[in-house]
């Protein structure tokens, strides 16, 4: 991909995702996947508190191929051709309601190296990930590669006021820039803790 085209669709990226928080600042509107419906218990337990299905990426996806990074049952988008891929072929058990069942996890890979050639897929979807990424300028390059030209990276973010660590700093977008460049590494947030010595 030629430099000029590549930093054309970074700065697009970067640009869309200022303004998803822009519009989270301003408020949601009628997009969101705001309530809630019953889905059917697994083995007998409560239901599983599912969340509404997007009419936007219904709109937009349902009749295309790709992925969803890191997908939840109880908030899955319901794509009849899309796959989800995790670092780990158990995540979805972990951190979602525990009276859901997990996704199944088709393709175990990191999210920011996918297994995907060049322009494979129509549209990588993800939904509550993107800030869990240490570069997530490198999610968003891989995720543009993997893409067709006209495709769509189509991300939610989280409310950063809506988040368990809302009074945690943002963190700004030159250092996130200094992590994409390697600038900074991992390393440079690693601190020592003196702890006694185990005998």
């Amino acid at each position: 991909m030629p430099p000029k085209t590549a930093s054309a669709a970074l700065v697009g990226a970067i640009l869309g995702v200022a303004a998803l928080l822009a519009w989270q600042q301003l408020g949601p509107g009628t997009a969101t996947r705001g309530g809630h419906e019953a889905t059917p218990p697994p083995t007998g337990a409560a239901p599983c508190p599912a969340f509404n299905q997007s009419p936007l990426a219904t709109n937009y996806l349902e009749n295309l191929h790709g992925i969803e990074i890191g997908a939840s049952t109880q908030n899955s988008f319901r794509l009849k051709r899309s796959i989800n891929v995790d670092f780990s072929d158990e995540q979805g058990g972990l951190w979602q309601d525990k009276n859901c069942e997990p996704a199944t996890v088709n393709i175990v890979a990191f999210g920011d190296d996918l297994p995907f050639k060049d322009e494979a897929l129509d549209y990588v979807l993800s939904s509550h990930v993107i800030e869990h990424f240490y570069d997530p300028v490198k999610a968003l390059r891989e995720w543009h590669r993997v893409i067709r030209p006209g495709g769509y990276i189509f991300i939610i973010a989280p409310h950063k006021d809506r988040t368990f660590d809302k009074s945690r700093e943002v963190t700004p977008v030159a250092e996130l820039i200094d992590r994409s460049t390697g600038k900074l590494t991992i390393a440079d947030y690693v601190r020592a803790i003196d702890l006694p010595k185990v005998e």
